[in-house]
């Protein structure tokens, strides 16, 4: 098996382009689609450098590849492996496409089964999801909307993954993108914290918490000449 052993680079090449050619990934069992994102994901994490040099060739692929998948075992893998793209290989060209194929999980919405340990938790694969959508300034623009979409959302689930990725993405989102959107971000994340639509206990929580990670940025803001 390919994780169990030592391959050259041009092998690592041979064997993307072969998965991504002759796989159609999402008509495999479980199984078998596990088996193919954890030799991408080897691929990604111990030739790095030969991935980087596939650059967009790699990307689409990996991007068909794991499009619409929906077992969690799967999905934390992929997750993981697009986190990976994300800090190492070039997939400017095809940004909007990779926030797209993680984006249509956010918010997850996912129950395990009781008592399977081979279930990943929610909390897992919301964390692993949030790690993606904020893991580079590449991804601002995409990602600010969506959030702002959901954190006006009556779902609480989603406005409270909304919060904590928005104050996650305060560390690495681009500033001055971020200041477009700033007015209403703030706007929606003081109303929850003045007039809360439900007594949730982790949204009242985590309101404040948002606010004061994205403060910094609304002072930076106003010290152009703006308001928020």
């Amino acid at each position: 098996m390919v994780v169990n052993q030592r391959v050259s680079s041009d092998d690592v090449v041979v064997i993307s382009r072969a998965i991504y050619s002759q796989v159609y990934n999402q008509s495999l069992p479980q199984g078998e689609r596990r088996l193919v994102y954890t030799i991408l994901d080897y691929f990604l994490s111990d030739y790095t450098q030969a991935v980087k040099e596939m650059g967009s060739e790699f990307v689409l692929g990996y991007i068909q590849t794991m499009d619409g998948e929906k077992d969690p075992r799967n999905l934390v893998i992929a997750l993981n492996s697009v986190h990976r793209i994300v800090l190492s290989v070039p997939f400017e060209v095809l940004a909007e496409d990779l926030f797209e194929v993680v984006a249509c999980y956010f918010p997850i919405d996912f129950t395990p089964p009781p008592d399977d340990p081979h279930v990943v938790s929610k909390e897992q694969l919301v964390l692993t999801l949030r790690n993606c959508l904020t893991s580079t300034p590449k991804f601002t623009e995409l990602c600010l909307p969506l959030m702002l979409e959901k954190v006006t959302s009556d779902l609480l689930s989603a406005k409270l993954d909304s919060l904590l990725t928005i104050a996650a993405g305060c560390h690495t989102f681009d500033p001055k993108v971020l200041h477009t959107h700033l007015q209403p971000l703030w706007t929606a994340i003081w109303k929850e914290i003045l007039q809360p639509v439900s007594d949730e206990v982790e949204v009242v929580k985590f309101s404040p918490y948002c606010s004061a990670t994205l403060y910094p940025h609304v002072v930076g803001y106003r010290q152009l000449g703006h308001s928020a």
